[in-house]
């Protein structure tokens, strides 16, 4: 009975880190926001704030007796049993689901983003007004403090929201390379993929430079803080920094075995890692001494990411260059979203989406009335 309760458990925080994998790959959906839901926001936080040099210390001492010492039955023993108490065994888990989701479904994120924007946002739409509900009711009682703090939540990211516009930042960037590709046609350097030498795998190709690895990890600690935050999107923290495609990009291009996309990803990672780890305790701190008002200040961080994911958006269409393993290329007719909200431009469209939308709020129904059991 005992065992099989251990894997209904493992399974449950696999898929929850599933969920948060792919809630992190959408701009504008938090992977806090499902932490929140499936009742896992507190118990992570603590967990990885409990994280010290002291913890890391143990787990190499252990390591090592695994793997060096006579009696490695006993350190295996002593080091599930560390694991298990620090509740690290269940961070790793729920990561394990993240790293899963962001691998497998980069490619699928990124055609749905480009082909069914809309579609896609819709459905996240409505996830996030149920969810936004079933956080509410954690609130025990509304008072006026705590009433400020959830009003305080939503301006927060409606304020993030409005101040990044996603075009200017393609556009800034797509300009700067038109630069080097004009430099490069002026200079006789064939720019065309079709006549650039296909680079060998394992290999450096010098796709990005020294000062890009470091806005990477610049970048990663700061999208990591704004992940754990219900309501405010870790990708969409890196569009404000203009890394979000670089990102999704290097994950997607990992297939190449070129190892500039690993090193970005690797020092991305690292960034993460400190920054989450300071984040963490903040986040502790503050549950610990005001959780009310920490719950209805995030939901509100929730709430504001519906304006953020309005499924129609008013978009530009522009010839888009960008660099890549093959050199530099420019894509015709790029069709690019802002963060302005418009009406649907037709009833069909507003219909399907209508639909789509409901399909997400459908599924939190379910899933709250299972958190609630």
């Amino acid at each position: 009975m005992q065992r099989k309760q251990y894997m209904y458990a493992t399974i449950k925080e696999l898929a929850s880190g599933f969920l948060i994998g792919i809630a992190n790959i959408i701009p504008g959906v938090s992977g806090g926001t499902f932490l929140l839901i499936l009742g896992m926001y507190q118990r992570v936080m603590s967990a990885i704030s409990g994280v010290n040099f002291q913890t890391v210390k143990s787990i190499l001492t252990h390591c090592t007796g695994i793997l060096f010492s006579r009696d490695r039955k006993k350190h295996f023993v002593l080091f599930i049993e560390y694991i298990s108490e620090k509740d690290l065994f269940f961070l790793f888990k729920v990561g394990i689901g993240v790293i899963v989701a962001i691998v497998v479904l980069s490619d699928l994120m990124l055609f749905l983003l480009k082909n069914q924007f809309a579609n896609t946002y819709a459905f996240f739409f409505g996830l996030i007004l149920v969810s936004t509900g079933i956080s509410l009711k954690l609130v025990k009682k509304m008072t006026i403090g705590r009433v400020v703090m959830l009003l305080l939540g939503i301006c927060v990211t409606v304020g993030v929201t409005m101040a990044v516009n996603p075009a200017d930042k393609v556009k800034a960037k797509s300009d700067h390379y038109k630069i080097m590709y004009d430099k490069e046609r002026l200079a006789g350097v064939p720019t065309d993929t079709a006549m650039v030498t296909k680079k060998k795998a394992f290999t450096f190709t010098g796709v990005y430079t020294p000062s890009e690895y470091i806005v990477g990890a610049f970048a990663g600690a700061l999208s990591i803080s704004a992940m754990v935050l219900p309501g405010i999107s870790g990708s969409l923290v890196l569009i404000l920094v203009g890394q979000y495609y670089k990102v999704i990009n290097a994950v997607s291009s990992l297939r190449t075995l070129q190892l500039d996309y690993l090193l970005f990803l690797l020092i991305c990672a690292a960034g993460m890692g400190i920054g989450v780890l300071f984040f963490a305790r903040l986040v502790t701190f503050v549950f610990n001494r005001f959780y009310h008002g920490t719950i209805a200040f995030l939901t509100g961080l929730m709430a504001g990411s519906l304006y953020t994911l309005w499924p129609f958006k008013n978009s530009i269409v522009m010839d888009q260059f960008v660099k890549g393993p093959d050199g530099i290329n420019m894509i015709k007719d790029v069709v690019v979203r802002t963060n302005i909200n418009i009406l649907p431009s037709n009833v069909s469209e507003a219909v399907f989406a209508f639909l789509l939308c409901a399909v997400g709020a459908g599924i939190m129904v379910v899933m709250g009335r299972y958190t609630e059991k």
